[in-house]
């Protein structure tokens, strides 16, 4: 499980890069709802070929709550949020995903979190400082979406946190498709205009195909594995691979984009790596999940 966290990580860190190269060509609400919808097909040809339980009842709204936050408003904010900012911006912010989940987890009494745990945290954000936050800072011009981009922090943390119930009675396939299919009809109505204004002959082919891309990886892929492993290994513990995010973005940049990796991005990465590490063993749920 841990090793398909990391691929998450990967996937996620590469698509920061994709995601900048194509809003070139589409504005952010047309892309994602696009994606979404892709993404969306998908997830339902699946579980309607291979789903073993059906949503039933009060469990159909807590589905749409997912949807709301972690396809809707996280999708909204993050999409926006990076449209304003810097990839180094965002990377930072986003790397306060495990402590806001860590916090919540603690305070509702979910999981149970140790010293080590907190630890392992706080390694990893100095490392996001390393990497990414010597390229990064707040100006005038990023503000607004530095702001959004903390939105889509909570918005993040409130998904994964809200479906760990969920996933203990459906699989996570069930759970991602029908949360994922609630979020884009959320998105859509909003998206609307933005796709009606996209001028779709000069979209290049290129476009099209990072758009794809991105939906099957980063969407489909890596939101039914971060669900599994929610389901697994608890919020805590997932959440903490988030932190290498910014890892694999920077090297992602520096392979596609020629930017330079120096030793103080070296120095974080290591320090990420180390945090990550120290954090797996330091947490777990305050009741056994019920199994698959």
């Amino acid at each position: 499980m841990h090793l398909l966290l990391v691929l998450i990580a990967a996937i996620w860190g590469a698509n920061y890069p994709v995601i900048k190269t194509v809003l070139r060509e589409l504005p952010p609400p047309a892309f994602n709802a696009l994606r979404l919808v892709i993404a969306s097909s998908v997830y339902l040809v699946l579980v309607g070929s291979t789903a073993r339980t059906r949503p039933a009842g009060r469990e159909w709204l807590d589905l749409a709550a997912l949807g709301l936050f972690g396809q809707f408003l996280y999708q909204l904010l993050f999409m926006n949020g990076l449209a304003r900012t810097s990839v180094a911006n965002a990377s930072l912010i986003i790397g306060w995903v495990p402590v806001v989940v860590a916090l919540v987890s603690a305070a509702l009494g979910l999981e149970r979190l140790s010293r080590m745990h907190w630890v392992g945290i706080a390694l990893s954000v100095v490392g996001i400082y390393f990497v990414v936050a010597l390229d990064a800072g707040p100006t005038a011009g990023t503000l607004l979406g530095d702001a959004l981009t903390f939105g889509a922090v909570f918005a993040w943390a409130a998904y994964t946190l809200a479906a760990r119930p969920l996933l203990a009675r459906h699989s996570p396939l069930v759970v991602t498709a029908w949360s994922m299919t609630f979020g884009t009809l959320f998105y859509l109505p909003y998206a609307a205009p933005s796709l009606a204004a996209v001028d779709w002959p000069r979209i290049s082919i290129g476009a099209w195909a990072w758009t794809i891309t991105s939906a099957l990886l980063a969407l489909n892929l890596s939101y039914v594995l971060w669900n599994t492993a929610v389901q697994r290994i608890g919020s805590s513990k997932t959440a903490i691979y988030s932190n290498l995010v910014p890892v694999f973005a920077v090297s992602s940049a520096a392979i596609w984009l020629g930017e330079t990796i120096d030793g103080a991005k070296l120095f974080g990465a290591a320090l990420i790596i180390l945090g990550v590490v120290a954090a797996r063993g330091g947490a777990g749920p305050a009741v056994v999940p019920a199994e698959e």
